[in-house]
Order: structure tokens, then sequence, then C-alpha cells
């Protein structure tokens, strides 16, 4: 890691922007007078990196007390890259965390939290607090810090910046690994203690059972196939025995219908049954053909007799419909008198009204008489008496009128019901007109089958009366079944032969069936079950015996799996123990610690000889040597002795013997030594920041340790020297001057 450039605002005493570039030179020296902010440049350092400083401040006492928060940005090159990681601290609100990747010119993901700002500096960085402030950064008053912590925190410490994690993780694995097998072995352990073994004389003794118990199945089910091959036998010598039974009682009753029928007999009578079935149908169809001729004649004979009746009837109402009609034209209508006789009644009664109304005048309208009231009075009674005249008239032709009208309508209701009656019984003769049409026809037609009947049937019989059908119908019905006994007796000859025949071709199958085969089959079939019975125990018998077996065998193969996978796990169980103490902090990490330590010493021994002239030497404490079962105290590094020429050059002194400055020259050539190595490794320290500790030194000391640190500019990539000496700060050329002015820290740049 290889710090290039930081810039502070509003950080403690740096109110203004402050901007320290490191990038030109190898070696920068920060001067400035005690309490001026050198060391602060520090704090920000750790301060951007960690979120803490060497001060144990909170936040709010880093912030400067004129400003509202700080910026800190920090400028380096890690692994080939140029990054920068940048804090800001507001006095409220959050604060703000990223990482840039200043040759991408963006934000490394997930760097914008704190949780994500602190993996990415362990993954990158892998060095904590305390590893940063013991290997990098050599704080003021905290130079020694490596020679100051216990064994075990410089292990821990040693073991962050020489990264052991990828053996550490393989031992982790190693470690869980043999402890999954072995959790796994103890399982298997009692498994097999729970599961006893097998021995292979029973198993062979349950496999001898189960054959002999086969062969005696076999044995059986020979037997059962033998029986039931003559089962067979058995069951055709059955139901042959009862056809033969069957057939020779059938042949038995045909016999006996053959001996008591009359063959010639019934050959007879099924003639007459024949010659009577044929003639007693054309028989019954002549006499009801003739009986519907009689019924007809008679009928038409009634119908004639009702045309007269009806033909007189209509003749008498035509002569009753003449004479009303006579006498409905002579009935008198008085219409002429009536309008002659309303004519004279209105003029009476005008002439009344205009003598009623001449009473003004002078002469009367009637006469031309003068107009008098007597002359008034006897016209008044003259034309009144003319009035009631001509009303009585007139009274008298209306009741004449209404009598000669009620006759009218008397006389014509009768003609119209004549009339009607006329119509009925024309319609009711031409309807019999038309039955007596449909009757000759009939009669007609019925004559045409008597004479077609009678060509039919012998002419003995055209004379056939209802009596002797009747008796010949009785005869037919008695006959009806001749013709089926007819053929039943023919039927039962034939019957009888295909029985014979039968009974011959059965007796010739229960010939053939063999000896054994003629046995009652219900005890046959009783033999056979109990031979089933005994097939099916022994089957179950059998069975039990294999699945005994079956489970003997599954559990000596489960015994012997779980013993081999016993030995399987034991054996890797073992690999595995053996790689995890191999891989352990106690041989291979210890190991390499120790090749490490060695070549630190061996740096940290050139630069401090040289720091002290040939004065100092390191060496590490020898370590008892130890077998694999026995167990060392891993948890150390760096444990060193000190030689010391000036007091004695062969015994070896406790780094706790050492005065301020020596231990202060032990520090820097440790830090400087660290910083040597692991440039040589994938991740290396290529910073190293040394904050005062000069003033330790004398004169002498001071010469040595410039001219060491001006040597190793050369190697390092930077050096950083804190001093408010002037003696130091002028031993180099590029320089920050720091001035507190007002309480507030100004930075000049020195060549």
């Amino acid at each position: 890691m290889d710090i290039r450039r930081i810039k502070l605002k509003g950080f403690m005493s740096y109110q203004q922007e402050a901007v320290f570039d490191f990038s030109e030179q190898s070696i920068w020296v920060l001067s400035g007078v005690n309490g001026s902010g050198k060391s602060t440049v520090f704090d920000a350092i750790s301060y951007v990196l960690y979120g803490t400083t060497s001060r144990n401040v909170n936040k709010d006492e880093l912030i400067n007390y004129q400003a509202d928060g700080f910026l800190i940005e920090l400028d380096f090159r890690l692994k080939g890259r140029n990054y920068q990681a940048r804090r800001t601290v507001p006095r409220k609100g959050a604060s703000s965390f990223q990482i840039f990747d200043l040759d991408l010119n963006q934000a490394v993901v997930d760097t914008s939290s704190q949780s994500g700002f602190n993996q990415w500096r362990q993954d990158n960085i892998g060095l904590n607090f305390d590893a940063f402030s013991a290997a990098v950064l050599l704080a003021q008053g905290q130079t020694d810090q490596l020679l100051s912590k216990r064994p075990a925190e410089r292990h821990q410490l040693l073991t962050q910046i020489f990264d052991l994690s990828t053996y550490a993780k393989l031992y982790q694995k190693a470690s869980q690994k043999e402890s999954e097998l072995t959790s796994q072995l103890a399982g298997i352990n009692g498994q097999l203690e729970r599961l006893q073994p097998v021995e292979a004389s029973e198993v062979e003794h349950l496999a001898a059972n189960v054959k002999t118990g086969q062969q005696q199945l076999e044995q059986l089910r020979g037997k059962e196939q033998s029986l039931l091959s003559v089962t067979v036998h058995a069951e055709n010598w059955q139901r042959l025995s009862q056809e033969k039974l069957g057939l020779e009682k059938k042949i038995g009753q045909q016999a006996q219908l053959l001996t008591e029928a009359d063959q010639q007999q019934l050959l007879a009578q099924t003639e007459r049954q024949t010659e009577l079935a044929s003639l007693v149908p054309k028989v019954s169809r002549l006499l009801e053909n003739q009986q519907k001729l009689i019924q007809i004649q008679q009928q038409f004979a009634l119908l004639e007799t009702e045309q007269e009746k009806l033909t007189q009837s209509i003749k008498t109402g035509e002569q009753r419909l003449e004479t009303l009609e006579k006498q409905l034209a002579a009935n008198p209508d008085y219409t002429v008198e009536q309008t002659a006789c309303k004519t004279r009644l209105k003029q009476a009664q005008e002439m009344l009204r205009q003598l009623t109304g001449q009473v003004d005048r002078a002469n009367c309208l009637t006469c031309g008489q003068p107009l008098t009231a007597e002359h008034l009075a006897a016209e008044k009674q003259k034309r009144q008496a003319d009035l009631d005249q001509h009303q009585a008239e007139h009274q008298r032709l209306t009741g004449l009128s209404e009598i000669a009208q009620q006759n009218r309508r008397n006389l014509q209701t009768e003609i119209d019901s004549v009339k009607g009656q006329s119509k009925i019984l024309s319609n009711r003769l031409a309807q019999m007109a038309d039955r007596r049409g449909r009757y000759s026809g009939q009669s007609q037609g019925i004559e045409t089958q008597i004479e077609q009947f009678q060509q039919e049937i012998p002419t003995d019989y055209h004379q056939s009366t209802q009596q002797q059908l009747q008796l010949w119908l009785q005869e037919l019905a008695s006959l009806s079944d001749v013709k089926s006994r007819l053929e039943q007796l023919q039927a039962a000859h034939q019957q009888k032969q295909r029985l014979d025949d039968d009974l011959q071709r059965i007796r010739g199958e229960l010939n053939r069936i063999p000896a054994e085969g003629r046995r009652n089959l219900s005890e046959l079939k009783q033999e056979i079950g109990q031979i089933r019975r005994q097939r099916d125990q022994q089957q179950q018998q059998i069975n039990q015996q294999q699945q005994e077996l079956s489970r003997k065998e599954q559990q000596q193969l489960q015994y012997q799996g779980l013993e081999q996978q016993r030995q399987q796990l034991a054996s890797q169980a073992s690999i595995y123990k053996t790689l995890a103490y191999q891989l352990g902090r106690d041989r291979l990490q210890r190991h390499l610690l120790q090749k490490v330590e060695y070549e630190i010493v061996t740096k940290a021994n050139q630069h401090l000889d040289k720091m002290s002239n040939g004065q100092l030497s390191l060496e590490l404490e020898k370590e008892e040597q130890t077998t694999e079962d026995e167990s060392i105290n891993s948890q150390k590094a760096l444990d060193l002795e000190v030689y010391n020429r000036a007091i004695s050059p062969d015994n070896s002194f406790s780094v706790g013997t050492l005065s301020g400055s020596q231990r202060f020259r032990v520090s820097v050539a440790l830090a400087l030594a660290i910083g040597e190595y692991t440039a040589k490794q994938s991740f290396s320290l290529e910073t190293l920041i040394i904050d005062e500790g000069f003033g330790s030194l004398d004169t002498r000391g001071r010469e040595e340790m410039t001219e060491e640190l001006r040597r190793l500019g050369q190697e390092l990539n930077r050096i950083i020297l804190v001093s408010h000496q002037e003696e130091v700060s002028n031993a180099f050329n590029h320089r920050y001057h720091i001035d507190l002015e007002d309480g507030n820290s100004t930075v000049s740049r020195q060549f």
C-alpha cells in the first residue's frame, strides 16, 4: 500500500482545505512546532481508513470548532491500481463513506455503506487498526508498539500483515471435515453395536431349509397336477354318465310314444283337417255374404217405403205452401189509406192553427166573411170536428194495419217453416237416394263374392246352413292338434334315431376313459383340496424361511457395508486429522511464520547495524523441539532477544532492557524490514510513517538514522517523517511545513 496524497478540510485544527501530495518523491518530512497539527495528518489517515484514531476521541471532537463537519480524502496505490478513500462527517446527520477507483474514475460498488466500506478494506488492505499502527504508522509516543505487545498480539499482527488466511481456511476445512467424519464414524459405530453380526453357518442352514422346503413343495405340486389331470377324466366320466342316463330316459319316452300312436289314423285326420281348414272359411264367408245380402235387401225395402212417405210429405208441404202464399197475397194493405188519412189530418190541424191565429184579422181566411166572434167560434167548432173525425179514422186505419201486418208475419213465418221442412225432407230424400245407390252397389258386390265362393266350393256346400257350419267348426277344432301330433310322431322317429346315435357315441367315449379317471369326482376334489392346503402351508413356511433368510442376508450385507464404511471413514478421518494437524498453527502456519520472522529479523539487523553503528542486533528466541503428538505454544511471534556488543557480545538480553533510543532504533528497523519483506509479496506495505521519536536519539544516533532512511528511500515507495527538530527536517529535501495561526493549521511546501 503506497500513500500518495491526502486532503483535509474541517478536521481538527485544519479548518481550511489542506493537501499533502507525496507522489513525486519517496521521502517526505512534516515539520513544525509542537501542537501545530503534524500528527493530525496521520490521525486523518487512520480515521479515513478505520474510523478511529490513536487519540481515542469521538467524532464531534474531531470536527474543527469553526466547521460544520470534516472531509478526508486519501489517495493510495494498491495491487497496481490507484484508489481514493473518502469520508465526510457532519455535525448533524449521517456520515458518508466511499472507495473510488481512480483508474476507472468511478465509485467501487457496495462501498457507500460502513459495512461495505469495511469489507472492501478487509478484502484488499487486510490489516486491522492495530496492525496498521504497528507496521505502517509508528505514531508519536508509540513507535515501539510492536515491541510492547504481548506475544499473542504480535502473532495476530503478523498473521494479518503476512496473510495466512488461506492456510487458516484450509485448516478450518480440514478440521471441519475431520469433525464431520468423526461424527459419521460415531454414528456408524453406534449402528454396528446395535446390529449384531450374522454367522455364515446360520445363513447356510436357512438356505438349506428353504431348498428342502422347495423340493417338498414341488412334490406336492406334481401330485396336484397328476390329480388335476385325473379330474378332467373324472369330470368327463361324471358328465357322460349323466348324459347316458338322460338319453336312456328320453329313448324310453320316445319308444312309448311311438308305440301308442296310430300313424294311419293321424294321416286321415290330417287330410280331413286340411279339407275342413280350406272349406270352412269359405263356407263361413259365403254364409256371411248371403246374410249380408238379405240384410241389404231388407234395408232397401225399408228405404223404398220411407222414400214414398217422404215424397208424400213433400207434396203435402208444397200444397200447404201454395195455400199460405195465396193467403199472404190476399191479406189487405192499408198503406195508401193511412197515407191519405195522415194528409187530411195534417190539413185539418193546419186549418185549426190558422183559424186560431187570425183573431186580429177582419175577414175569415176560409170563407172571406167578416170575422166575428160568433163566426170564429163556429169555424173553430167546425174545424175541431173535422180534426176529431180525421184522428178517429187514423186510429182505425192504424189498428187495421197492425192486424194485417201481424197476419202477414204469421203467414210468412209459417211459409218459412214449411219451406225449411220441405228442404229438410228433400235433403233426406236425396240422402235416401244415395243410400239406395250404395245399397245397390253393395248388393252387386256381395252377389259377385257369393258367386266366387260358390265356384270355389263343391255344389253340395252351396246350401250349407249355419248349424252345419258350427258342426264343421267343432270338428275342425277337435282336429286342431292332429298335424302337430303327426309332426311330433315324425319328429319322435327322428329324435329316437338321434338319441340312439348319441347314446352309442357316449358309450364309446365312456369306454375310452382310463380306469383311474372312473372315480367319484367329489372324493377326488376333496383329495385335491387337501393337497392344496398342504401346498399352501408348505409355501407359507418357505416364504417365512425365505424372509428370514433375506433378512439375515440383508443384515449380513448391512453389517459388512457398515463395517466397510467404518473403515473408509476411519481412514478418511485419520487423513483429515493429519492434514488439519499439519495445516494448523502449530505446524505449517508456524513454519511459514518462522520463515517470515527469520527474514524480518535478518533485514531488521541489516538496518539496525547501521542505525546503531554495529552495536545492536536481534535474534529470535529458540523454541523447544516437539513431536507430532506434543503441543507447542503457537500464539507468539517475534519473540526477540537483543545482543548489545557494547555490554557483552556473547550474552543476549530481553528487549525490555533497551533504552528509549535503542527501542526506537529497533522499532524502526523492524518496521522497515516488514515493509521490505511485504514488497516481495502480492500485498506489500510500501509506506512507512514515523511520527516523532527522533527526540530519544543523540546527535550521532540521529545521523545514523537519517543516513539509513535516505538509503531506504530508494527501496520503499514512501517514507513520511514527522519531527519538530530542525536538524531532522533539514536533513531531507522535500518537506511540508505546518504553522498554527489563530487555532488553524496551514501548510506550505518547502524544498
